[in-house]
């Protein structure tokens, strides 16, 4: 290997990290934990009457 393949793969080395690092950087906010405050996002709850008009949909 000469210097100039050693630049070359130098060169392509830095343009991959370069790349990953704006895929990190757009991916920001999806690496995040998510939180669940019910008192804002509010509660789901099935009562009878729901689930027996999801059975009769299913039917």
């Amino acid at each position: 290997m000469n210097k100039d393949d050693i630049e070359k793969i130098r060169e392509s080395l830095l343009r991959l990290r370069s790349e990953l690092q704006a895929q990190e950087d757009a991916s920001g906010e999806a690496g995040e934990t998510v939180e669940l405050d019910q008192s804002r996002v509010g509660r789901l709850s099935v009562d009878p009457t729901s689930t027996r008009c999801m059975k009769c949909a299913d039917s």
